[in-house]
């Protein structure tokens, strides 16, 4: 990761590519060795789309069941046709190109840093770190995907503990429902104002995003 961070690799080789698509696809194993008795056990790896991701992310998802049950997760809001009180939020991240490369964006994702390279890293966390103090307590589930570009989109899923007003909005794409809570949308660099300057200066409006 430290050559591609420095530019010396780049993800779009074909060579990193053929070498990533072969161990994605082989099995690997980690040997838990019984020192007295000689026994092994072999334990397959955890890769993106196996057994054992697919497993984890069935636990972390009956985790996040389990909390909403019992629970709803939307309901209307009186006296308003197009707005409600949910629960669960959607959250895209994406990252300005002009200010990570492709491989630095990825690098951010890491939980530890890299090794002799001064760049971001555990940004998922920190951003849940802060949609803490704004959302209060939740829980969560990740996937991280990649766009056309390369660059990572990874999603997020929230259950809120306390919910939050949403509003309909017509969109390119079609419906969409959109947090309309303005102390909201200021905290998250949403607000009016921010939004009118990111249409002006889209880099002025990321340095001041909270």
């Amino acid at each position: 990761m430290a050559d591609l961070t420095s530019g010396k690799k780049s993800l779009l080789g074909t060579d990193l590519q053929s070498a990533f698509l072969d161990w994605l696809e082989s099995e690997d194993y980690n040997v838990f060795l019984n020192t007295e008795s000689g026994e092994k056990i072999y334990a397959l790896s955890c890769k993106r789309g196996n057994v054992v991701y697919a497993t984890r992310k069935t636990i972390k998802k009956n985790e996040l069941l389990k909390a909403a049950e019992g629970r709803v997760f939307d309901w209307p809001v009186p006296g308003f046709r197009n707005r409600r009180m949910t629960r669960l939020l959607f959250v895209t991240l994406s990252f300005d190109h002009e200010q990570f490369s492709m491989e630095e964006a990825w690098a951010a994702l890491r939980a530890k840093p890299i090794e002799g390279r001064d760049c971001k890293y555990n940004v998922i966390n920190s951003l849940d770190a802060n949609f803490r103090k704004i959302f209060g307590p939740h829980g969560k589930l990740v996937c991280k995907e990649a766009q056309k570009s390369g660059y990572p989109a990874p999603h997020m899923i929230l259950l809120l503990d306390n919910p939050v007003m949403v509003e309909q909005v017509s969109t390119r794409e079609g419906m969409s429902w959109r947090i309309c809570n303005q102390k909201i949308l200021n905290r998250i660099g949403k607000g009016p104002l921010m939004r009118k300057l990111s249409f002006k200066d889209h880099k002025k409006a990321i340095s001041m995003n909270p």
